[in-house]
């Protein structure tokens, strides 16, 4: 059975980025409730999970292998290591779901709302415990959708997830022996919600006008620098008169005529920015039109009384060559740019992961003010993953803006399926969002989740793109997603212990 459940596990890494063949969850559900119901015992169900967990890691997560081998100081042996790590920690989610399945597991209906309450509610603690990895989320895979993505604007990524697993799992009670008419009308009650999701999702799509700014004109520029030679000595003024030859365009006059913001990716300068008399930073504001800003990404030490720190950081330059705002990343990447525990870590030499000197995180989320634009809220890389984290609700923004590099995993599925978490925090917060990525894939998506320009993986090139504005079409916009959804699955929880102890 277990090798079952492996492969099970692979075909449901086909349903997430860059394959989106999501149909075949309503194939896959029913099998993991059919595993669970034959499981013999509790302890033989989470077997059963784990390697269906292990397995959509390997499948889904492979990608991370990329990045052992594009830096020297970090053994290549690693990379298998790490890899099997990370599928084994994902196994034990879904480990934990397909135990307590079982062990409060029920018939007809309830059988599914069990299903639905152990799966979703171990994605949610996947997605926030030790600080969150909310990667392979079931509501993830409508992403490429975007009649079923629509419902993420009421219900969020978790609750894309619960309606997803409660639908495909009625599909059993089509098979279930059960004298109660109600067992067997439950698939079509929920094939009918299928069906209203999917209307609401194409009136959206046909009805919501998308408007923008009328003087607000965006250059984003994707110099496609690979990894290898980002960060090479003799490699880095060359590397920077890409950028500034690139977002010049056509200009004869060595400025960036007509354009607002022009739009660098994560770390696309890789010395600080904020330093007295930068030469970069000046020549950065020689190609601005007055009025104009240049936002970049860029690494910034701070000196103080508790020693020095270091930030990722997103900077923003003026034609006068001032720095009006700067922006700290605040949600780091684990063993990326921080290493947990760092003193036991230390002590085994895990700390060469991020070079010796972690990073430090700032105050985030963040808006953005900047005199003549629509504030926005900045997301560096990996911050764009998580729900009810791209924005300060008590500061609200225009847009967002996630700049990041990706060029760690080359052609892989990772610059894929960090897309698409990017492209649900447009649709569940009402905004658009503008991407920059070093290596792709860069560009402008509507608040609907459209793309309106893009850049490939590993293609140069510049988009130039007016501002959408955010719409307000639903009442909920303001409200958050994660915490209904999280109130969506204690209901359903609640529910199935009241039945049980009823029974």
């Amino acid at each position: 059975m277990q090798v079952y459940m492996l492969l099970s596990g692979f075909l449901l890494a086909s349903a997430f980025a860059p394959l989106n063949l999501a149909p075949v969850v309503f194939l896959l559900i029913p099998f993991f409730m059919l595993s669970v119901k034959h499981a013999p015992s509790p302890k033989e169900a989470f077997k059963r999970g784990w390697f269906m967990g292990f397995g959509l890691g390997l499948a889904g997560l492979n990608w991370i292998g990329t990045a052992f081998t594009l830096q020297t100081e970090v053994p290549m042996w690693l990379a298998p290591i790490a890899i099997l790590a990370l599928a084994a920690f994902i196994g034990l989610y879904k480990g934990v779901a397909f135990y307590i399945a079982k062990r409060f597991e029920h018939h007809g209906i309830m059988r599914v709302v069990v299903f639905t309450f152990a799966f979703v509610a171990l994605e949610w603690v996947q997605g926030h415990l030790f600080t969150g990895f909310p990667w392979l989320i079931l509501g993830s895979i409508w992403a490429s959708w975007p009649v079923m993505l629509q419902g993420a604007a009421l219900v969020g990524l978790y609750g894309l997830s619960i309606f997803t697993v409660f639908t495909a799992g009625s599909l059993l009670l089509f098979f279930e022996k059960s004298d109660n008419r109600i067992t067997h009308a439950i698939p079509l009650i929920a094939m009918s919600f299928l069906l209203l999701w999917s209307g609401f999702g194409l009136w959206r799509l046909n009805t919501v006008e998308i408007k923008v700014h009328s003087g607000v004109n965006l250059r984003l520029v994707q110099a496609n620098i690979h990894q290898q030679v980002k960060w090479h000595p003799r490699m880095l003024d060359r590397n920077f008169n890409r950028y500034l030859d690139m977002s010049r365009g056509n200009s004869t006059k060595g400025k960036a005529a007509g354009v607002d913001v022009i739009i660098w990716p994560e770390t696309a300068v890789t010395e600080p920015l904020d330093r007295k008399d930068s030469l970069r930073r000046y020549r950065m504001s020689r190609i601005l039109d007055s009025g104009s800003y240049l936002l970049s990404g860029a690494p910034r030490i701070s000196y103080g009384e508790d020693g020095v720190k270091y930030y990722n950081s997103l900077f923003a330059i003026d034609s006068e060559g001032n720095i009006p705002a700067v922006y700290d990343k605040s949600h780091l990447v684990p063993f990326g740019e921080y290493v947990p525990l760092e003193g036991i870590m230390s002590a085994l030499g895990i700390t060469q992961l991020v070079g010796g000197s972690g990073f430090s995180s700032g105050d985030g989320p963040r808006t953005m003010h900047l005199p003549g634009l629509p504030a926005f809220s900045p997301l560096i890389c990996y911050e764009a993953v998580f729900p009810d984290r791209a924005l300060n609700r008590q500061d609200r923004p225009q847009w967002l803006l996630n700049v990041t590099n990706d060029g760690w995993f080359g052609l892989s599925a990772g610059p894929h399926q960090h897309l698409a978490l990017t492209r649900m925090r447009a649709v569940e917060e009402g905004l658009p969002l503008v991407r920059v990525a070093g290596t792709g894939i860069s560009g402008v998506i509507d608040p609907l989740g459209r793309d309106l320009a893009t850049i490939g993986l590993q293609r140069q090139g510049i988009i130039n793109s007016r501002l959408p504005k955010p719409i307000t079409d639903l009442p909920t916009l303001d409200l958050s997603k994660n915490a209904l959804s999280l109130f969506m699955l204690l209901l359903l929880g609640g529910f199935a212990l009241f039945v049980r102890e009823r029974d």
